[in-house]
């Protein structure tokens, strides 16, 4: 076979494709590597990350991110706890679950009497110093106890700690897939046939395998991104909202101070329209004055004056008795009407 057909099946042997398409992945490596910095920039939640990273990795991955996307969202809280306990430090205030309620201790009248300027208020004021001070040693020791958590959660997302951790990791993954997905190298015999001469992995996905390891700092960083861009959204809308609420008080402090007070306004309404209504009535001779209460709440039924006409008795067995005496009396009349005619009379 001419050296011409010997270069052409080695163009077609699967090694030489994966070599030539790797090495057009490694010259377009760059352009790889932007889009990708372009996709987690456009990322806005946590799936949208989890599509960055290579399929054959992504099972095995998700929990792990999942873990590093939570603990990003509990260093926000707690760099926030953190702040409002140094404030509370700075301004010499308590956080209401940090306060301890002064024992009260009963003392008898006469003691209480005799020691009004001794041994009573003595003693309270040394149990108000008691509790003040250990208020302020509680304060103190919930800030070291934040800072302490707040270095935790910065060293366990530091970028070395996680990459140390995800490596093992991800080379045990490429080491299963590398055992999988083998390219057989395929050469010329001198009958000119084809033959294997060995199997090497697949240089596509060992360009995968570099590439995730390149992005695993990249992708923990855009997941951390998304955390605090959410935090920072959710802090303008309460500063807004506190801030709508300040303009609001405001504004009723200015009206509650000019006019007449909001309940004078509805009693004086209400006595308007009682007098109104008890002219009314007087005019329907009802006599009846309308209180307040009724004003209030109106009856759902108003029964009608009594009527003049006397009730008629209720039909029972004697009354349908007579009822039926009378009807036969008035057609025994009625039968000797008949009987009785102008040429009959005569005779």
């Amino acid at each position: 076979m001419d050296s011409m057909s010997s270069a052409f099946l080695r163009a077609l042997s699967p090694v030489s494709i994966a070599q030539a398409d790797a090495s057009s992945q490694s010259a377009g490596q760059s352009r790889a590597l932007a889009m990708r910095e372009g996709a987690l920039a456009a990322a806005t939640s946590f799936e949208d990350v989890i599509g960055v990273v290579p399929v054959d990795y992504r099972t095995i991955l998700r929990p792990i991110l999942a873990e590093i996307f939570h603990l990003a969202e509990k260093r926000i809280a707690a760099k926030a706890s953190l702040t409002r306990l140094q404030k509370h430090k700075i301004d010499g205030s308590i956080p209401p679950y940090l306060k301890v309620k002064i024992p009260t201790i009963q003392y008898s009248k006469e003691f209480v009497k005799a020691s009004a300027e001794g041994g009573h208020a003595a003693t309270h004021a040394a149990l108000i110093t008691e509790v003040t001070g250990y208020e302020g040693k509680l304060l103190d020791n919930a800030i070291s106890g934040k800072k302490d958590e707040l270095a935790f959660l910065e060293t366990a997302l530091s970028h070395e700690k996680i990459f140390t951790d995800l490596l093992p990791i991800i080379t045990e993954r490429w080491n299963d897939i590398r055992a999988r997905f083998r390219i057989p190298n395929l050469v010329v015999q001198a009958s000119g046939e084809l033959a294997v001469d060995n199997y090497v992995e697949s240089p596509t996905k060992a360009l995968e395998y570099r590439y995730l390891l390149e992005s695993v700092i990249p992708i923990v960083s855009g997941l951390v991104t998304i955390q605090e861009m959410k935090n920072k959204t959710l802090q303008i809308k309460i500063e807004k909202k506190a801030s709508i609420v300040k303009e609001a008080d405001i504004e009723m402090a200015d009206v509650a101070k000019a006019g007449p007070s909001m309940q004078s306004m509805i009693d004086k309404a209400i006595a308007s329209r009682l007098k109104s209504l008890n002219k009314e009535m007087g005019k329907n001779n009802q006599g009846r004055k309308v209180k307040a209460a009724e004003l209030k709440t109106p009856p759902k039924y108003i029964p009608k004056p009594a009527s003049k006409q006397p009730r008629r008795k209720a039909s029972g067995p004697s009354s349908q008795k007579k009822k039926a005496v009378l009807t036969g009396k008035k057609k025994a009349n009625a039968g000797k009407q008949q009987g009785k005619g102008k040429g009959k009379g005569r005779k």
